[in-house]
């Protein structure tokens, strides 16, 4: 079982009161594979994996549940992923009824409808979440320079048009800006709800709980901030750590490559996977690129060299091994890691809305 380390000295009762709260109506939280490394947690600070909570979370001053369901979550002591639960208000006003509107238009774009598997689309939203929230920095804000983070500057600012590394994401970005527009919904909004959507739409993948009522980006966000595919472990880990994500987080987010598929990586071999089953949201990915160096891969398969390098990397090797065959273990972590994520940059956590009822439901078992 995954330990995790308290102060000793817990200066908050209401938050150690909070935080030891569970909800009956959503599923456990796994435990982690034997020999995993813990992950610390120190109440006093908020402080998980050497990372505090995000945004104006950081100092412990919730004023809403919202803020403390997050907390919670973030700080492991209730679930990341959602129940079965479905929104059925007929309130249109309510901060959710929109996104059940979209719920459906996202499910025809994101679905093959013939294998019932992911498709293209929703494999470059959850690349455009990504890509969208991981332009902010905390060095840069801690010289006043906040722009960034998950706050639409990817269709906003043309982004996605204008930078190399966005290459692949001009159609899924203009699409998802106009639907934000077409709904009068906040676009930053929009690429965290596309992505937490495309991630449950292909089979297996959680239904993770999923926040709206970011602010739109007033202003391009700072460039060079996103991850290379040809980066070494400690420059991935340092970049991430940047943005307020653990080095254990990052581990259980580049899983993700478990759906995706390179086109500018290796132009010579487009549309090759990083994992054998790219349709499901599955560990293999783990094990095929442990395995990369040792077994021929599939002519329909690229392994990225920044995956590799995590995968080898000392601290993070347990980690890694951990997932090959730990379904549930992953998909819990990365629900966790990628809210945390979704928040980068974000200031307003407390005002925001939990939607996550909008999404479909979880399919356990494929086929």
């Amino acid at each position: 079982m995954r330990s995790t380390l308290l102060s000793l000295t817990i200066l908050s009762l209401n938050l150690l009161a909070v935080l030891s709260q569970e909800d009956p109506e959503l599923p456990e939280i796994p435990d982690a594979p034997d020999g995993d490394i813990d992950i610390i947690i120190d109440f006093n600070t908020g402080i998980v994996d050497g990372i505090p909570l995000p945004g104006d979370l950081a100092d412990l001053n919730f004023t809403t549940s919202t803020s403390l369901t997050i907390a919670q979550i973030l700080m492991l002591n209730t679930t990341a992923q959602g129940g079965t639960d479905l929104f059925n208000s007929n309130d249109l006003f309510h901060p959710c009824y929109k996104w059940t509107l979209i719920t459906p238009i996202l499910t025809e774009l994101f679905k093959n409808n013939q294998t019932q598997e992911c498709n293209d689309n929703a494999r470059a939203a959850v690349r455009a979440g990504f890509h969208d929230a991981g332009t902010w920095s905390r060095k840069l804000a801690a010289r006043n320079i906040t722009q960034g983070g998950a706050d639409g500057s990817l269709y906003l600012f043309d982004e996605a048009k204008t930078r190399a590394e966005n290459r692949g994401l001009e159609t899924i970005t203009e699409i998802l800006g106009q639907l934000a527009r077409q709904y009068q919904l906040s676009v930053a909004d929009m690429f965290q709800f596309a992505a937490a959507h495309a991630t449950v739409t292909c089979p297996l993948g959680p239904r993770m709980r999923t926040f709206v009522g970011r602010p739109e980006a007033t202003s391009a966000s700072p460039d060079g901030l996103l991850p290379s595919s040809n980066d070494d472990a400690n420059t991935q880990i340092e970049l991430f750590r940047d943005k307020g994500i653990g080095q254990l987080d990052l581990v259980a987010l580049v899983g993700a490559h478990s759906v995706s598929k390179q086109r500018h990586v290796d132009e010579s071999r487009p549309n090759t996977s990083q994992d054998s089953t790219p349709g499901v949201w599955d560990t293999e990915f783990y094990g095929n690129t442990l395995n990369s160096d040792s077994e021929p891969l599939s002519s329909n398969m690229t392994t990225f060299p920044s995956d590799k390098a995590l995968s080898q990397h000392p601290s993070l090797v347990k980690e890694w091994n951990g997932y090959v065959a730990r379904q549930n273990d992953w998909v819990e972590h990365f629900s966790r890691a990628y809210l945390r994520l979704s928040l980068v940059g974000v200031q307003n956590i407390q005002k925001m809305v939990e939607c996550t009822n909008a999404l479909p439901l979880h399919r356990s078992t494929f086929p």
